[in-house]
C-alpha cells in the first residue's frame, strides 16, 4: 500500500495483483487494489474487488470487516 500513497498507482495494482496470485483468499489484497482502482476513477473494477474481499471477509468470518467494506461500497 506504500506505492498508493505515493501515487504510485500502476505499481501498487501490479503488486496487489502479484498478492493476490499467490494468494487468491487475501481479503486484504483485494481490498486494497479497490482503493487504488477507486482512486484512478475505475469504479467498475473496484466494486468487483470490494465485492470479492467482502466475499472473502465473510467466508473468513471477519463479519466486521465486511459490515465496513459495505458501508464504503455504498459511497462510491
Amino acid at each position: 500500500m506504500v506505492f498508493s500513497e505515493m501515487e504510485k498507482y500502476d505499481r501498487a495494482i501490479n503488486d496487489l495483483a502479484q498478492a493476490i496470485k499467490l494468494n487468491p483468499s487475501n481479503a486484504e489484497a483485494y481490498y486494497y487494489r479497490g482503493i487504488v482502482l477507486s482512486k484512478l476513477q475505475n469504479i467498475t473494477a473496484a466494486r468487483a474487488d470490494f465485492r470479492k474481499s467482502a466475499n472473502l471477509f465473510l467466508e473468513q468470518g471477519r463479519d466486521k470487516d465486511d459490515h465496513k467494506l459495505q458501508k464504503m461500497m455504498e459511497k462510491l
